[in-house]
């Protein structure tokens, strides 16, 4: 048995440490898959070096760690326009084996085009192989929150129910302590680790949720997504470009 966990970035697996570990720990075969080269700031090397070395250390095996695309990447911040392509690498990663159990991807919300492209290519894939648990996880979003500012790692509300499981302290320290290790995003975490290091820590918690391909058929939520304000990408344009995986995907 395995699953599968897709990602927009290096760094985007960190609030989902301890699922990866809890899978692995159950027997199960791990595989991630990243769909972009990250490299807005920092050589793409570097970024995979960071992410490998982590997923290494949890005991997620080499092969089973894919930076798709080689040197012919999709560029950060590209995703949400690389869709097809972004499905056909990620099908042909997926093909040599069953398919997974599970599908883990980050959830629609608006807090970074990528991650809502990486959602909707997940769950491409999971429909074309028949794969009925796909789970998602939440980095940021702009929910409710002033112009400019964010909640991290909390859900947008849906319509499926938050599936909340309690850590044992151990647990609770993995992605406490990965943090540091990516050194080459050190800002980043700097404004994301404490949300993280709350939910962690202080409230004991993992938090999922079943993929709802229903709200795909309008924004992740009202007033402007933290995309927008933060990174000055268009809602609208992302929306258009993703127009055609939507509607497929909202009538499954």
């Amino acid at each position: 048995m395995s699953v599968l966990f897709v990602f927009a970035h290096q760094d985007d697996e960190v609030p989902v440490l301890t699922r990866i570990a809890f899978e692995l720990a159950r027997g199960v075969r791990v595989r991630c898959a990243y769909l972009t080269d990250g490299a807005s700031g920092v050589p793409a090397a570097v970024r995979d070096a960071e992410s490998r070395s982590v997923l290494a250390s949890l005991g997620v095996a080499a092969d089973d760690i894919a930076f798709l695309g080689g040197e012919r990447r999709i560029a950060d911040g590209r995703l949400a326009y690389e869709t097809p392509r972004a499905l056909e690498l990620l099908r042909a990663f997926a093909a040599p084996l069953p398919p997974p159990a599970r599908v883990y991807a980050p959830d629609w919300e608006g807090g970074h085009a990528d991650h809502d492209a990486a959602h909707l290519v997940a769950l491409g894939l999971a429909r074309e192989l028949g794969v009925a648990d796909v789970f998602t996880y939440s980095l940021y979003n702009a929910y409710r929150r002033p112009r400019g500012f964010f909640r991290a790692t909390s859900f947008v509300p849906g319509t499926e129910p938050v599936i909340a499981r309690k850590l044992t302290l151990r647990e609770a320290l993995l992605p406490v302590r990965a943090i540091a290790r990516y050194r080459s995003q050190r800002r980043t975490w700097l404004f994301l680790g404490p949300g993280l290091t709350v939910r962690a820590l202080v409230r004991r918690e993992e938090r999922l949720r079943r993929a709802d391909p229903s709200r795909l058929r309008a924004a992740p939520h009202r007033g402007p997504l933290f995309y927008e304000t933060r990174f000055h990408v268009s809602a609208r344009a992302v929306m258009e470009a993703t127009a055609e995986l939507r509607a497929l995907l909202s009538r499954s």
